[in-house]
């Protein structure tokens, strides 16, 4: 969902995304194939599934800039200037159980090129 906002405003000059909460990102493919990957081993119990490292939205609103439409400049900004009613932690990001998953640029890289044209 996130992925496809920042697309929306590709046609911007500039795009502001936030940089004051970390996070996760994590290709839904490459989380089912984790899982399922959990699964074959016959594993059970609870496991963080996502691809590696860590990231603030400006930083994967930068990377969809940079591979879709590098004109476009990403401006980081604070949850304040979004207004945003609810409180959010500061660090959402998760170490993933699954040490084969890959870095999430990579794996964004990959959605961009196969699902959304270049525009």
């Amino acid at each position: 969902k996130f992925v496809g906002k920042v697309v929306a405003q590709l046609d911007n000059p500039v795009v502001k995304a936030l940089d004051d909460v970390t996070g996760s990102p994590t290709y839904a493919k490459d989380f089912v194939a984790g899982i399922m990957r959990l699964l074959d081993e016959g594993k059970s119990g609870v496991f963080h599934i996502n691809n590696q490292g860590a990231a603030t939205r400006a930083d994967v609103a930068l990377h969809i800039a940079t591979i879709l439409k590098p004109v476009v400049r990403v401006e980081a900004v604070q949850g304040s200037y979004f207004n945003l009613s609810a409180n959010r932690l500061k660090n959402e990001s998760m170490v993933s159980s699954d040490p084969s998953m890959r870095p999430w640029q990579e794996a964004l890289t990959e959605y961009l090129q196969s699902e959304w044209k270049p525009l």
